[in-house]
């Protein structure tokens, strides 16, 4: 009876052990998936470097999480919804910086070209924190200065850049800028973050992988 009854248990215990979720084998090369899109750890790529390189001994994971959350997923949600209206977009500022490099490549001819297209200066000397994550990236590099930026792709469409200042700080999050952008965008940038805001509430829980080592790096919206 000791004997049937110990089977019993083992068998038990065996049974429940087969039940357990198995932990989930890490692929290669793959942040997170949700609702379908795929993320990559190419597509956090040198904005990675720029958020740790910007700021005071940011961590890996809480550098990650800035990326994605501020341009990856809001990029890579935008480009699913809103395909058609961005590849015209893309289209005009590539056909504009063509225009611009054909007639010198610099700062004054884009703002020369850019004037008729709603072109924008900056109000006063910009810090890191008053553009979006791409742009500070390209305008805050010292030997980018009055140069032309490639057709920069953001969560709320394209635009093209030149800075035509920069002054230094005493660290670099207290480097300042003055820039010129010609936007070529889907959205205001407040009636992005409202769209964005909406698109969150509906992928919040459509998470279906995370790669172990960026679990700590997740948004916070996101539910694991």
């Amino acid at each position: 009876m000791k004997v049937a009854t110990l089977l019993l248990g083992v068998s038990a215990v065996w049974l429940a052990a087969c039940d357990d979720p198995k932990p989930v084998a890490a692929r290669v090369g793959v942040v997170l998936e949700i609702d379908g899109i795929e993320i990559r750890e190419t597509e956090l790529g040198e904005l990675l470097g720029y958020v740790q390189a910007s700021g005071d001994r940011l961590g890996k994971s809480f550098a990650a999480r800035v990326v994605l959350d501020s341009h990856v997923l809001p990029l890579r949600v935008a480009q699913r919804a809103l395909a058609a209206q961005r590849a015209e977009l893309r289209a005009k500022a590539e056909a504009l910086r063509r225009s611009v490099m054909d007639s010198g490549g610099a700062d004054p001819q884009l703002r020369a070209k850019g004037a008729i297209l709603g072109g924008e200066a900056s109000r006063g000397l910009l810090s890191r924190g008053g553009m979006d994550l791409l742009q500070a990236a390209w305008c805050f590099p010292p030997e980018n200065l009055g140069l032309v930026s490639p057709v920069l792709e953001l969560p709320r469409g394209f635009c093209v850049m030149s800075v035509s200042d920069h002054q230094p700080g005493i660290e670099l999050s207290g480097d300042l800028v003055n820039a010129y952008q010609v936007p070529f965008y889907t959205h205001g940038r407040r009636e992005f973050e409202a769209w964005w805001a909406e698109q969150q509430k509906l992928l919040h829980d459509k998470l279906t992988y995370v790669n172990p080592d960026y679990v700590d790096a997740l948004p916070p919206w996101l539910k694991r």
